[in-house]
């Protein structure tokens, strides 16, 4: 446990119930039971930091609860928090603003302008131990060098606009604290560790090699969309607008569509107001007029992250024999792509979005990744 001076001011290794989620592209969470003892209620005080053994990701105290149960006698505390990352909700786009060219160097520019270095009379904004490293790593630069994107953002949130772009292109995102207590921005992403493919060894989950304890399976399409109409500015017929489907821009026409075009049962159609994204450019952003094209590209961008959230979604749970076969943080990790198969017969590639330690003080420890299936 470490205070807002990152000193380490205890290690807490009592208490009745504990869960630790850490998540690829959104911020981990964790909640603590203990019995009641004055002591804590400085130790976990509000803001202070909360790690655990054997990961990087390090959690931010958010909320305390008393319980007490006369009856009985019992009283508990219960602490709960998110990670690290929810830092970038603390921070709002301050001035509308269109960003265009790299995923590197469109969040590097949303980091430097509200958390790194923001302009001048914005010091305040400023969190002087936050830091996004050049990326060096050969592997994500050679995934991420080629990804552009054209987004605009006004009055988001941080968080919401950096997921927004990580979203995009299936990136993950995390920040740590290192040795020098700075909270350290990295991008990284999934690999590829099915079957599938032969670059490295295959990770499986499943109960025929005793690594898949016992699984859920989960399906939802009621919120499914695949093609989407976003209207931009102006007014009634004269609104600017981008038809978006399959990953696919069509041009500003109600009635362009090609062939390729969802159609009849499949197709599933999404409103998206997007009347908030201005051609008239700041003057932060140099001033002037997008030109049609870039504006299209804008209203795409924002059709793509909606269809995003839209997805049909199938969610594969599994609590994994953590003592035996692969080991997440060394054979496999966050974003990673597994095989995964269980006792009805069903395999299928998966992508682990999320992984949950738990301990009960009558069931004891279980850890389980969740794996979420490719569309």
């Amino acid at each position: 446990m470490k205070n807002t001076s990152f000193e380490t001011i205890a290690v807490i290794d009592l208490y009745s119930s504990a869960i630790w989620t850490e998540r690829y592209t959104e911020t981990g969470d964790f909640q603590l039971i203990l019995p009641f003892n004055k002591d804590y209620l400085s130790i976990l005080a509000m803001d202070n930091y909360l790690t655990l053994q054997g990961t990087d990701r390090a959690m931010i105290v958010e909320s305390m609860n008393l319980e007490s149960d006369i009856s009985t006698g019992e009283r508990n505390l219960t602490y709960k928090g998110r990670s690290l990352e929810s830092i970038l909700e603390r921070r709002i786009v301050w001035r509308q603003k269109e960003l265009d060219g790299s995923v590197e160097t469109v969040i590097r520019t949303l980091l430097n302008e509200n958390i790194i270095s923001p302009p001048s009379g914005q010091e305040h904004r400023r969190i002087p131990n936050f830091i996004f490293p050049t990326i060096t790593d050969p592997d994500v630069k050679s995934v991420i060098d080629h990804l552009e994107l054209k987004v605009q953002f006004t009055g988001d949130t941080v968080l919401t606009a950096v997921k927004t772009v990580c979203d995009r292109f299936n990136l993950g995102f995390k920040i740590t604290l290192n040795a020098s207590n700075q909270f350290v921005f990295s991008l990284y992403y999934g690999k590829d560790r099915t079957v599938n493919q032969s670059e490295t060894d295959a990770i499986i989950f499943s109960p025929e090699y005793d690594t898949l304890i016992n699984s859920r399976y989960e399906s939802d399409y009621a919120k499914y969309r695949n093609i989407a109409l976003v209207l931009g500015e102006d007014q009634g017929s004269s609104r600017r607008r981008a038809i978006i489907y399959d990953g696919k821009g069509a041009n500003t026409g109600f009635d362009a569509e090609d062939s390729a075009a969802p159609s009849g049962l499949n197709r599933r159609e999404l409103y998206v107001d997007a009347r908030d994204l201005r051609s008239e450019r700041g003057e932060e952003d140099g001033g002037g007029t997008m030109s049609d094209e870039e504006y299209l590209a804008t209203l795409e961008s924002r059709g793509y992250t909606k269809l995003d959230e839209a997805k049909m979604t199938a969610v594969f749970d599994g609590e994994v024999e953590h003592s035996i076969g692969p080991q997440y943080g060394t054979d496999y990790f966050l974003g990673d792509y597994v095989t995964i198969q269980n006792e009805f017969g069903m395999s299928t590639e998966a992508q682990i979005t999320e992984y949950i330690r738990s301990y009960d003080g009558d069931k004891g420890y279980s850890a389980y990744p969740t794996f979420v299936m490719k569309n």
